[in-house]
């Protein structure tokens, strides 16, 4: 039968069923959610069983605890204590697994799930109620830091003093590389100050407390968009998780954003002499501009949309997805193309590469860890050094900026055509950079796109005469434009050879019968 004894519980209530073993699975995977109440933990659960039902997953459970095994097992989730007792022969659920998702259609999909490090997992019950009884003291004596409202709404208090008192710079703007150096060390020295209202964190210590856990459950959520064909369940604004859960990469890089655009022009203020000599006056002039950045659209690279909205979204723990023809940038780009025809939704993410470089600014938890990585990037600097020195001492490739693999011909179709495309997006911007006419560089495209829809069967009979047409438009590239020649050439050679050992069957002169 495979079934178990199961016991949930929250601050104000204990609910137990025995049920099958496989909802330990699923009960444990919505605490990558991060749940506080039965309530939450149900509203979780929507993320991964999409039931027909309208009745209510904890429907029929009855009141009180119980820690008896039956038939697979026991498992108890105590939710203010985050601690999971589990000793089951069915599954052996831990911070880390999957679990399958009715896709419908009779098709399953494999969903992987990330809980916090905080949760603690036992397989030992004895005992189980005084650990937690202890963990949950623990989580009493320190209720949950509504960090936002010092991040947000303490910053510009900051500024003020801050700027007013630095005048190494007086009357450089912040442009200048001496004023950025005096505001890129006022920020750092925002982010890395411990502070009484954060409990002796420091801003950049609460950016980063869960951020590796947001990063994990966004991913996953991404996977579970484009396996299901639709969006997961987002998180209720009500929720703990929303209201006091960790930032994520997208809150990071636009709260570092936010705080640059402050400082920026508060410093300018000060240069221009505008700014208010009552501190009080410029905090109010710093809150009003604080809150016009969050809330216009434009002032960031946001597809429209606004850095509210795009932090709105993350803390429900939502994707930010597109269409592949969405996501093309540069519509004369091959590449660009072959991405706007991919299935399913593409995926947009912020990455801070904007950034100032050092430590305050990195997303590392600790100096030892970002130390690490830059001995890590001097490594592959140096090992990207002696590649380029090997292939400089090789004979010249026509191809500056793409690489041209000497053996895409044999490649599988769908990689020699992204090959194919990084040679012709070369060859676009030398044309676009001499000044061609549009339908050169539409000719060339549409030759690709032809080529694209027919590389796959059941249309490999077409493959032939279609690259002899690209080959055709190619080849007039070469003539009209003599600089290109070499590459075009190339180029022609390659489509050949791939059409046709993609045409002509292997040969095999050491059959040994």
């Amino acid at each position: 039968m495979s079934e178990i004894t199961i016991t949930v519980r929250d601050a104000a209530r204990d609910l137990r069923t025995r049920t099958h073993a496989s909802r330990v699975d699923y009960l444990v995977a919505a605490l990558s959610a991060d749940p506080e109440t039965i309530e939450e933990l149900e509203a979780a659960l929507k993320r991964y069983m999409h039931s027909h039902s309208s009745r209510p997953f904890f429907d029929g459970w009855r009141p009180g605890v119980d820690s008896q095994p039956w038939d697979a097992g026991v498992c108890i989730i105590d939710l203010p204590a985050r601690l999971v007792v589990v000793q089951s022969t069915y599954s052996e659920p831990g911070l880390r697994g999957g679990i399958e998702i009715d896709a419908g259609e009779e098709r399953l999909v494999a969903v992987p799930y990330h809980l916090a490090e905080d949760w603690l997992f036992l397989q030992d019950v004895e005992d189980w109620e005084s650990k937690a009884a202890a963990r949950r003291e623990d989580r009493l004596r320190l209720p949950p830091l509504d960090a936002r409202s010092v991040l947000y709404g303490k910053i510009c208090e900051f500024i003020v003093p801050a700027c007013a008192a630095d005048a190494r710079c007086a009357g450089s703007p912040c442009a200048d590389e001496g004023a950025w150096r005096i505001l890129s060390e006022i920020h750092a020295r925002w982010l890395t100050e411990p502070r009484d209202d954060l409990r002796g964190l420091s801003p950049r210590d609460v950016l980063l407390e869960r951020h590796d856990h947001m990063v994990w459950d966004m991913q996953y959520r991404c996977h579970q968009w484009s396996m299901l064909g639709g969006p997961p369940p987002p998180l209720s604004n009500e929720s703990a998780a929303y209201r006091f859960g960790g930032f994520g990469t997208h809150e990071i890089v636009l709260y570092y954003d936010l705080v640059r655009f402050l400082l920026n022009a508060y410093w300018d203020r000060l240069v221009a002499g505008q700014a208010s000599s009552d501190p009080a006056e410029a905090t109010r002039w710093l809150e009003e501009l604080r809150d016009t950045w969050l809330n216009s659209p434009g002032v960031e690279d946001l597809h429209g949309r606004t850095p509210a909205s795009v932090i709105e979204r993350e803390r429900v723990r939502l994707p930010e997805a597109m269409t592949g023809a969405e996501a093309v940038i540069d519509h004369d780009c091959p590449m660009c193309q072959m991405m706007a025809d991919l299935p399913g939704p593409m995926f947009w993410h912020l990455d801070g590469c904007n950034m100032d470089e050092g430590f305050a600014f990195s997303f590392h938890r600790t100096r030892e860890e970002w130390e690490a990585e830059q001995r890590e990037y001097e490594e592959m600097s140096r090992r990207i050094d002696e590649r380029l020195a090997a292939r400089a001492a090789e004979p010249n490739s026509p191809w500056q900026t793409s690489y041209a693999d000497p053996d895409a011909a044999d490649a599988p179709p769908v990689l020699a055509m992204y090959a194919f495309a990084a040679s012709l997006g070369e060859l676009t911007q030398n044309l676009m950079d001499a000044g061609a006419p549009q339908h050169t560089i539409d000719q060339l495209n549409r030759s690709f796109g032809n080529v694209r829809d027919v590389v796959e069967p059941p249309n490999t009979d077409l493959l032939g005469p279609v690259v002899e047409k690209m080959c055709d438009a190619v080849a007039a590239v070469g003539e009209a434009y003599p600089l290109l020649a070499e590459k075009t050439v190339d180029l022609e050679r390659r489509l050949r050879d791939f059409a046709r050992r993609r045409v002509e069957p292997p040969e095999f002169d050491d059959i040994p019968f």
